[in-house]
């Protein structure tokens, strides 16, 4: 059963946030984020400020700096928030499958109803992937989930490897092709202005990921 989105995105945060128990201040500090979130999604990802975040949040900038030390400590932690909610939101779909290859199948298509379903989170994800290019800190902090996202799918492919479904020879590197196509295409579908398009990109990306992980044709 899917956890409604409200109850899921304050349920992720507090179990992340540990910097203070007292729910008073755990709510206070899942506002400043969310409003974070708000602006880096509008604004970019290195382009919002303490203040900015002071005067939406109707706090002073020391209020705020109680509750995250610095800028970076409060982006580090938005874009690992973010990236855990994708990644519930993806294990939630491969839970509701059968078979690996379900799984598989469900895993690609939720990474894209992610983007529609959490819009605002998807464009803060695609801001900061930019930054990866020109910033070490952040391309580090990308690699760990993704690295993360390749032992997932590996994990899935090793046991439809031992019920039959797949054939790939080295599931560790099926599983950096398949993320690779994902995040490719979620970077298409994230800054593109697709139509029915959209739909093909997708079942494209579906027929791809069997292929690596060596499937039967899908029918």
């Amino acid at each position: 059963m899917r956890i409604p989105k409200d109850d899921l995105t304050y349920t992720v945060f507090s179990e992340i946030y540990l910097r203070m128990d007292d729910p008073k201040g755990k709510r206070k500090a899942f506002l400043i984020l969310e409003s974070a979130l708000k602006l880096y999604a509008k604004k970019g990802w290195d382009q919002v400020s303490m203040q900015m975040i002071a005067r939406d949040t109707d706090l002073s900038r020391t209020t705020l700096l109680h509750y995250f030390k610095d800028p970076v400590e409060l982006r580090t932690f938005a874009i690992k928030y973010v990236r855990l909610l994708f990644q519930r939101f993806a294990i939630d779909a491969m839970s509701k499958a059968k078979t690996p290859d379900k799984m598989l199948e469900a895993y690609v298509r939720s990474c894209f109803k992610w983007v529609d379903y959490s819009r605002l989170h998807a464009q803060v994800w695609l801001s900061f992937v930019c930054t990866c290019v020109n910033t070490k800190q952040n391309r580090a902090l990308n690699t760990v989930a993704v690295e993360a996202g390749n032992d997932r799918i590996a994990a899935l492919l090793m046991a439809g490897k031992t019920a039959g479904f797949f054939t790939c020879e080295n599931p560790q590197q099926a599983a950096a092709a398949i993320q690779a196509l994902i995040a490719g295409g979620m970077l298409c579908y994230g800054t593109e202005d697709f139509k029915d398009e959209g739909k093909g990109l997708i079942e494209s990306l579906v027929s791809q990921a069997f292929f690596a992980a060596g499937g039967k044709p899908r029918a």
